[in-house]
């Protein structure tokens, strides 16, 4: 993920690079998933598994 914010003369300007955005405790991430009541590492882990398996 790349966060970007643009100036007032509509340049965009690269405010950090993230390889593995959400996955700080105060990230919105984790915080929406515990709203949900769900579990965060079984969130996760349902991710990788439909992620892998949608692999050619």
């Amino acid at each position: 993920r790349v966060d970007l914010i643009v100036d007032a003369d509509g340049r965009p300007n690269v405010l950090e690079v993230s390889v593995s955005p959400g996955m700080t405790e105060t990230s919105l991430l984790p915080l929406a998933v515990q709203a949900a009541g769900l579990d965060f590492g079984r969130v996760l882990g349902s991710l990788v598994a439909r992620a892998a398996a949608r692999r050619p």
